[in-house]
């Protein structure tokens, strides 16, 4: 097997190269252009949402803007696992090379804590205005937050390494709990310390982690006494790198990974009614794979559920606007590549087909997505948003951004495909 510091290294280093042959992918000139909205949008947003609520009695809402803080914190505290590299073959080494599997599961679990640390650092310092209204805690206390967070995701990441070894939570409880059990725990004591109304309770979290560390360093000293639950080792690699890999596939295609097909029969009628779309083998075959394929379907559907909240949390003119025009360009820029879904299939190469045929059919198809799209997103803006000229404005806008996207950008994108 080689030195196990080698072993760890061209381990990572594989794992780093996969990785950035996604991200490259991914990151595209369209995506990039996308995250910039997003991010714009994102500024414009905190900033009139911080605005609107220095201006309210928050008294009344205190209750709102502390759950919705533990829910930010708690979100972004979720994020990350340690990276065990670890594969089921390797069972055959576990016994002949022993304690030195630990060394190299720790370097994982240290490793993982980098990228979540800073993603940490950025969304705790994001949300302190929001505290600083609300709480005992103030702006000038970020650094003590920051630190505090990082130190419990550090203490989730060992309690976690210790589970293999049966030292983690299961010799406290009797079982070990998982990242969600963790991030629920750290969600409770972060509600505790922002809603007492005395500033001592800064300093209740130093109490829980200076308990949790003295534990840590006692059960450190007792992994060679403990037997290796190596099939939870390799159960939770297999699970991290699955979760990886669905949301890479949102974004680009991942060859060893096969979407789940579901049947919907729920759909059939939908499916039915709208038979005058099938007018080639092309639609049959669009419409079915939009609404079954998970691959298609989630991208749609997650994007729909996306803005469909942005635009309920926002009233300026010019955000909704830009949200609704954002929905189009993110769902078919992620969609355009089902047109070639079936390009390669046998049947689908000898058949005689019209060229024009596909892209016809991926318009009436796309028209669909667009429709249930544009009316879920007019009913929320009724509901939420003052009935003035402006909003059917921003409504009739919508459509004619999804239609330029359909009847333009669609045969551009595949005619470039082609060329």
């Amino acid at each position: 097997m080689g030195d196990f510091k080698s072993l760890w290294q061209q381990r990572f280093s594989n794992y780093l190269k996969e990785i950035g042959k996604y991200a490259r992918l991914i990151m595209n000139d369209h995506f990039s252009i996308i995250m910039l909205v997003i991010l714009a949008f994102g500024a414009l947003y905190y900033r009139e949402l911080l605005i609107q609520l220095q201006a309210l009695d928050l008294s009344v809402i205190r209750w709102v803007i502390i759950l919705s803080v533990v829910i930010w914190l708690a979100t972004i505290f979720q994020f990350g696992q340690p990276m065990w590299f670890t594969k089921d073959p390797d069972k055959s080494y576990l016994f002949a090379r022993g304690e030195e599997w630990h060394s190299y599961w720790l370097k994982g679990a240290l490793v993982s804590l980098v990228l979540p640390a800073i993603i940490i650092s950025l969304g705790t310092a994001m949300i302190m205005p929001f505290l600083d209204l609300i709480s005992v805690w103030n702006l000038s206390q970020s650094w003590l937050l920051i630190l505090y967070m990082v130190a419990f995701k550090a203490v989730s990441f060992l309690l976690l390494y210790l589970d293999i070894f049966n030292l983690g939570f299961a010799q406290i409880i009797g079982r070990p709990l998982s990242r969600w059990h963790h991030t629920l725990l750290v969600a409770v004591a972060l509600f505790i310390t922002f809603s007492l109304p005395v500033t001592f309770n800064i300093y209740i979290p130093v109490v829980i982690l200076l308990l949790l560390i003295v534990y840590i360093a006692w059960a450190m000293t007792q992994r060679s006494n403990r037997w290796v639950a190596f099939d939870h080792i390799v159960e939770e690699e297999t699970r991290r790198e699955a979760s990886l890999y669905k949301w890479i596939s949102i974004f680009a295609d991942v060859p060893h990974l096969r979407p789940s097909i579901k049947r919907r029969p729920y759909l059939d009628g939908l499916l039915s009614f709208m038979k005058n779309l099938n007018n080639n083998r092309y639609s049959f075959l669009f419409l079915r794979a939009i609404f079954r394929n998970n691959a298609y379907s989630g991208v749609w559907l997650r994007v729909t559920l996306f803005i469909s909240v942005l635009i309920m949390m926002t009233s300026n003119v010019w955000m909704l606007l830009g949200i609704g025009v954002l929905s189009h360009v993110l769902t078919f820029i992620q969609l355009v590549p089902l047109m070639k879904l079936y390009s390669n299939q046998p049947f689908q190469i000898i058949y005689p087909n019209r060229e024009g045929s596909i892209v016809k059919a991926f318009q009436g198809t796309s028209l669909v997505i667009a429709f249930i799209q544009l009316l879920v997103y007019a009913v929320i803006a009724v509901l939420t948003q003052p009935l003035t000229l402006q909003l059917v404005y921003i409504i009739m806008a919508w459509v004619a951004v999804a239609m330029l996207m359909i009847f333009l950008y669609v045969p551009w994108w595949y005619k470039k495909q082609t060329d």
